[in-house]
């Protein structure tokens, strides 16, 4: 296999001066910009302190890229980043973030919008220097196609009901974009798995927010956790994510406990989700991975890890009324209502589409437009279909680039069989990007709202896309 050149260099020189003057020019026009949009605001006071707020994170940002040599090679700075874009808004509690469609200037979303235009300058910075040395242009096809999404999702602000608020959303796309451009510029394995364990790390802060609400019981309804800081399909998306990850990757290598940890995390914070669409996904990806590995999993520590996550989650079921079997019996006595409102949602959903299929109405437009299902007492913020809310949003036009890496990647794995969840580079990838493709079926894992699983979606699709377009043996 022939090897892909690093470039991370041991010893990465420090930036030169053409550079700091190039990110001095661009942070000062960011700021300009940002402020702008601010200030068509009614009152002024935001702009002050989003701008005073965004420069001092900015002037952070900067002061560790020039004083520490670890983070002035491309990769390592757009790792950081990467890390805080993912991270950030786990200190944000979604009732009183961006998420609930309010621009009400708290102290919750003045801290939200600071934290996105810093990251999205940090990140926009990196990626102009990055390509006015190299332009190779060895971005993966997948970064290509994403980020024609994003181009016609901007174009779709100028028609979106809501341009401010969705440009919100629209900036952390584009931060997204520009650091997947970045990092995977010629990579090797060793560096795509590194990629997959930060993003893991960085959103276990997500993972600890239902322990948080059981333990406080800030939010339990339905016996399951309502949502003060994360809902709890989110949350059970993200953990199962992380422990199929986690689990796979111990199996690999079990002289490490910290991925098993991890996973077992994952699980739990999953279980007192309650989403019971993610666990059916999540048991249909184990079926796979039992199907492909059965007799590396018949071993003593494989056998050891299932019985300690048995053990956990019966713990769990016996101890409280909140989880996913309390909220199983309570759903199944109800006629299997949220399933039969999706299909009903659906249903008017499609119909919506149509009289705007090519361009859609706008990026992030339904969570504020709603869709409203006849003969129910509710409103829908978003399709509970990552498909249909991407045609929604951009329409045809906008979702074919999207729609075309997804099917890349799908079909390069489908060709591999089951060995794509036996190979050692490729297979806890693959088994996470499945489950999440299973999950976009029925919830919103890629498009708007710009959920958590964002990012790991993203993420683990570009991943794929590396370690499969190689061939592995």
């Amino acid at each position: 296999m022939p090897q892909t050149r690093n470039l991370i260099h041991p010893q990465a020189l420090p930036p030169e001066r053409s550079d700091r003057t190039a990110f001095r020019l661009v942070l000062l026009t960011g700021l300009l910009a940002a402020g702008c949009a601010i200030l068509f605001l009614s009152s002024s006071w935001p702009f002050l302190l989003v701008t005073a707020v965004s420069l001092t994170c900015l002037l952070i940002l900067y002061a560790a890229y020039s004083v520490v040599p670890a983070l002035q090679s491309p990769h390592s700075f757009a790792l950081l980043l990467w890390t805080l874009l993912v991270a950030h808004r786990a200190f944000i509690p979604r009732v009183e973030s961006l998420q609930g469609e309010n621009l009400e200037w708290g102290p919750i979303v003045l801290a939200e919008v600071s934290l996105t235009i810093s990251i999205f300058i940090s990140c926009l910075v990196l990626f102009l220097l990055r390509f006015r040395r190299n332009r190779s242009g060895g971005a993966p096809i997948t970064v290509k196609l994403i980020f024609l999404y994003a181009i016609m999702a901007g174009f779709s602000l100028t028609y979106t009901p809501a341009p401010l608020y969705a440009g919100f959303y629209f900036l952390r796309l584009l931060s997204a974009v520009f650091l997947l451009a970045v990092y995977f510029d010629s990579v090797n394995d060793s560096q795509v798995a590194r990629f997959a364990g930060c993003t893991c790390l960085a959103v276990t802060p997500y993972m600890l927010f239902p322990w948080i609400e059981l333990i406080t019981r800030k939010a339990v309804n339905d016996h399951r956790l309502s949502g003060f800081y994360l809902h709890p399909i989110t949350a059970s998306t993200i953990g199962y994510t992380v422990a199929i990850l986690c689990f796979f990757s111990w199996l690999e290598n079990r002289r490490s406990i910290a991925p098993l940890g991890l996973g077992l995390l994952g699980l739990s914070s999953a279980y007192l989700g309650g989403g019971k669409a993610p666990a059916a996904a999540m048991a249909t990806v184990l079926l796979l991975v039992f199907t492909a590995n059965w007799r590396k999993i018949f071993s003593a520590r494989a056998v050891a890890a299932i019985l300690l996550a048995c053990v956990m989650l019966a713990l769990l079921a016996v101890s409280g009324d909140v989880g996913l079997l309390a909220h199983w019996e309570e759903y199944s006595g109800q006629d299997f209502g949220s399933l039969t409102s999706r299909v009903e949602l659906w249903r008017v959903a499609i119909p919506i589409w149509s009289k705007a299929p090519i361009l859609g109405y706008g990026f992030s437009s339904i969570p504020i437009t709603k869709i409203s299902v006849p003969n129910a007492e509710w409103t829908a913020g978003h399709a509970h279909n990552s498909y249909l809310e991407a045609l929604l949003e951009v329409g045809l036009l906008g979702s074919l680039p999207l729609f075309s890496a997804i099917g890349i990647v799908l079909l390069r794995t489908l060709r591999l069989g089951f060995r794509a969840f036996r190979l050692k580079p490729i297979a806890p990838i693959v088994a996470a990007l499945y489950f999440l493709l299973l999950c976009s079926v029925t919830d919103v894992v890629f498009g708007c709202p710009f959920l958590p699983p964002v990012y790991l979606f993203f993420g683990f699709l570009v991943c794929a896309d590396v370690l499969t377009q190689r061939g592995h043996p």
